[in-house]
């Protein structure tokens, strides 16, 4: 059982080890969930249990077997909204760490899968690492043109757009700048 106190969240490390930690991060998301709905469902079971073992009477009708019966279906209640809320809580913690490891696996397929060949220019990504920019020129010109490559739902990197020519660079850096520059990052 993967717990995951012991994760870290570095991007040195290649995407399909972080991969291996997001889907057992996922698996134990699982769990908790199917837990909080297994409590839950005990809670209305236990309801219709005490009801059924008290024959349904009202507080002033009953007996002490009915008393020790509704205090057992008490406590267990109570124990039972314990048990829900710690496996609700973890599940949430767990679903921040999801989040965390999602973004660390993009930045690293972002950074270290190879860029298509091209004389490659920049290379720039939004803060969130959801795609990445290729700045290309031509040979023997001040010519550039640049392709998009996203990264899709199941971390692959593709090419989702490749633009016209420009003159120069110049004429479309001015859009970019509110992009991060990364070609130091992937031009290692």
């Amino acid at each position: 059982m993967y717990n995951g106190k012991d994760i870290k969240f570095e991007t040195t490390e290649k995407p399909d080890i972080l991969i291996k930690k997001l889907n057992k991060l996922k698996s134990a998301q699982e769990r908790n969930i199917i837990l909080v709905c297994s409590g839950i469902s005990l809670m209305f079971i236990g309801v219709f249990v005490a009801a059924f073992l008290t024959d349904s009477k009202g507080f002033h009708e009953f007996s002490k077997h009915d008393w020790f019966v509704m205090n057992i279906f008490s406590v267990t209640e109570l124990i039972l909204i314990v048990v829900i809320f710690y496996f609700a809580i973890k599940s949430r913690k767990n679903n921040t760490n999801q989040q965390k490891l999602d973004y660390s696996i993009r930045k690293s397929i972002i950074e270290t899968t190879p860029l298509m060949p091209g004389n490659v220019v920049k290379v720039y990504s939004p803060c969130n690492y959801s795609y990445r920019i290729i700045l290309f020129s031509l040979p023997n010109t001040t010519a550039v043109y640049f392709c998009v490559e996203e990264v899709t739902f199941d971390y692959t990197l593709n090419c989702v757009f490749s633009s016209e020519i420009y003159e120069s660079a110049e004429d479309i850096l001015d859009e970019l700048t509110l992009l991060t520059d990364i070609t130091e990052k992937v031009l290692h």
